[in-house]
């Protein structure tokens, strides 16, 4: 009987993004991955210029970030790079069709991850096709609370206090359980 083997797989692209809804910043890393299409709210379609690093599994040099200013409302695409680059097609062709997909952030995320799906994928992909879309929104001051604690073992106690008492606050109910009292704890 014959074996079959695959072959081996060495290392993985990967492309993280991490959107602090305070601020308005986004950063992003990506180890060999295409980057994400970015559409701000008038419209416009844009791949950020990140620094490409490693594949994952290889080298084992850092990975640089990058930090984006993104409007409430962008939306930001991710894709696998099976997604892009299908059949004959290089990346670059790929981030073009991607470009166009899109472009109008008002529609519903799920009509665009459609779009997308439609514009670059043929009937029988090759290769994964993972996409993820997102849009991002920006807390207002009043929904933010920052407190500083002290290093005493009291700390966690007033934490927990203040943290039901701000989501009681904004209309978030929140039920407090305390499944039991920490002996080594003065305030539990």
């Amino acid at each position: 009987m014959p074996v079959l083997c695959a072959p081996q797989v060495v290392g993985a692209t990967c492309l993280y993004a991490v959107h602090d809804p305070v601020s308005g910043r986004c950063t992003l890393a990506r180890a060999r991955h295409p980057p994400p299409a970015v559409v701000t709210p008038d419209g416009r379609v844009d791949f950020p210029e990140l620094p490409a690093g490693p594949p994952l599994g290889l080298g084992g040099l850092p990975f640089e970030a990058a930090e984006l200013e993104l409007p409430e409302g962008s939306l930001l695409a991710l894709c696998a790079d099976g997604l892009l680059a299908v059949q004959r097609r290089d990346a670059d062709e790929g981030l073009e069709l991607l470009r166009g997909a899109p472009s109008d952030p008002a529609r519903s995320l799920e009509d665009i991850c459609k779009a997308v799906q439609d514009a670059l994928l043929p009937e029988r992909p090759g290769d994964d096709i993972a996409r993820l879309t997102a849009r991002t929104r920006c807390l207002a001051a009043h929904k933010v609370a920052t407190w500083e604690l002290s290093a005493e073992p009291t700390a966690a106690a007033e934490g927990r206090t203040l943290a039901v008492a701000q989501l009681n606050d904004g209309g978030l109910e929140v039920v407090a359980l305390r499944s039991s009292r920490c002996r080594r704890c003065p305030d539990g």
